[in-house]
């Protein structure tokens, strides 16, 4: 298990919790891509780069308020990452509290994330992930 990928992992999502955009966009690669969950935001897109992953986040904070991400599940395989996690927060529109679950697979190279694939289901970050065929 790369105990280094698992911290990359940690260390974003702690910084996410505080609100912390620079400081995740300091663990991307420069060239990162950032796939999001089809429909999730209201003119889905993929993001690329650092300033495409500043931009997802400008998109999300248009949406949600108090967003707290919570690992349930961080799995290693190799240069990949399975992360289940948590999404708590409100729309900033309604106010309505919401809870959701989010897979993703990340993959990781020389401590710096390469490519971030959301998706709704468990099974296909799983396979992203490289851990299921």
């Amino acid at each position: 298990m790369s105990q280094e990928n698992v911290e990359v992992a940690r260390r974003a999502i702690e910084a996410l919790n505080r609100n912390r955009v620079d400081a995740v966009i300091d663990l991307c690669d420069p060239g990162v891509e950032w796939i999001a969950i089809p429909g999730f935001l209201p003119d889905a897109q993929d993001f690329h780069g650092r300033a495409g992953v500043r931009a997802w986040f400008e998109k999300v904070g248009e949406i949600l308020d108090d967003a707290h991400w919570q690992a349930e599940e961080i799995t290693d395989a190799g240069d990949r990452l399975y992360v289940a996690l948590k999404l708590n927060a409100s729309g900033r529109a309604s106010g309505i509290p919401a809870e959701m679950m989010i897979f993703q697979a990340w993959t990781i190279r020389h401590a710096k994330l390469v490519r971030l694939e959301s998706y709704l289901s468990r099974e296909e970050a799983l396979e992203a992930a490289g851990l299921r065929e």
